[in-house]
């Protein structure tokens, strides 16, 4: 179980980082995400499944390889993903036709389902996230991720 942010602490002057809050979130999405697999039947499921879905939801058919760049992960741990996901019947290949060694990603039919089932939760998910909070705290939030990812950028450009 994720490790979940005690107020409690916060009110007492205990340190809690940003990124312990920021974990804290994620790991309590991934859980409600893999909750959600469940209810799918699909337990076995993992974000990297999740992720591979996700881009073929959105871009439509891939190759391996650019899939593997989409979800930056290595050609031989996408081929692993992909064998489950295809045994599953989530997608579909099919070798190109001029390159033999080229093969194309596609939903099937019950991949598509699990997606659009994946961003109506999601979406269901991130509206009763925001339920109580003002639209100036929102924006509050953005400007401060905002600051925090070019603060990171700036960082990672100081070499």
């Amino acid at each position: 179980m994720p490790k979940k942010i005690n107020l409690l602490d916060i009110a007492r002057g205990n340190k809690l980082t940003l990124e312990d809050m920021m974990t804290g979130y994620i790991d309590l999405l991934e859980v409600a995400v893999k909750k959600q697999h469940q209810k799918l039947e699909a337990p076995w499921m993992g974000n990297s499944h999740g992720a591979i879905l996700l881009h073929l939801y959105l871009v439509g058919e891939m190759t391996m390889t650019e899939v593997a760049e989409r979800v930056k992960r290595r050609g031989s741990t996408v081929t692993v993903l992909v064998k489950k996901l295809k045994y599953y019947g989530y997608i579909k290949t099919r070798k190109d036709s001029q390159d033999r060694r080229i093969m194309h990603l596609s939903l099937t039919g019950k991949g598509i389902e699990h997606c659009e089932n994946m961003e109506e939760f999601l979406v269901d998910v991130h509206c009763n996230l925001i339920e109580g909070i003002s639209n100036e705290e929102i924006l509050a939030s953005i400007k401060l991720i905002t600051k925090l990812s070019g603060n990171l950028l700036e960082y990672m450009d100081k070499d």
